[in-house]
């Protein structure tokens, strides 16, 4: 769980599109959820990014962002220009132990203790964190508060609806499926994260 291959995987990635050619983007994708229509999202960034202005940012998605938890940015997805997600994707791994899904979920009360979640850094905060902290800005990374600071600033939700992903594990988080495991959690709706930006705006 916490010696995440995907950010040697995704690092090592980015490095050879760089050595190869100079790639104006780079897309993050799990090989088992692919986004049907990847180029809504390379709109949608591009015109973003005329309206917004400012930094360059790491595009997500909703699905698996949570709103609640503060810094869990979701990995399964992501969009950015190709030195951000760089600076992203380091190689470190999280930590030197190796710890199990099972462990995580009794050390975390089955992921409803947020300061022990905060505590482990699962690779989503992990990864998150460190980008913010690499561009020095300066947050409580403890504060939800501060935490939809930075997705308004740093980050960009996409509606995964949108650009028609596909993948059955994250089915109950699609509108009129909920089931009683997973009421507690809220996730951040592309619509959430468009409040958020006029507020800072």
């Amino acid at each position: 769980m916490n010696v995440n291959k995907q950010i040697v995987s995704t690092a090592r990635g980015i490095d050879t599109l760089l050595q190869q050619a100079a790639p104006a983007l780079v897309m993050k994708v799990r090989t088992d959820y692919f986004p049907w229509r990847p180029d809504k999202a390379v709109r949608c960034l591009l015109a973003h990014e005329r309206l917004l202005g400012g930094e360059p940012r790491i595009w997500g998605v909703d699905i698996n962002t949570r709103l609640d938890l503060p810094f869990s940015v979701a990995d399964i997805f992501q969009l950015g220009r190709a030195e951000v997600m760089r600076t992203y994707w380091t190689e470190d791994p999280l930590y030197p132990r190796d710890i199990s899904v099972q462990e995580f979920f009794e050390l975390t009360d089955h992921q409803r203790d947020t300061a022990a979640i905060l505590k482990l850094q699962p690779a989503e905060i992990y990864l998150a964190v460190r980008y913010l902290r690499a561009r020095n800005c300066q947050y409580d990374y403890t504060s939800i508060i501060d935490y939809h600071a930075a997705l308004a600033q740093w980050f960009g939700i996409l509606d995964a609806q949108h650009l028609e992903l596909a993948f059955g594990k994250y089915a109950f988080m699609t509108p009129g499926y909920e089931p009683v495991v997973d009421r507690k959690k809220k996730y951040v709706k592309a619509q959430d994260w468009i409040s958020m930006v006029g507020e800072e705006a």
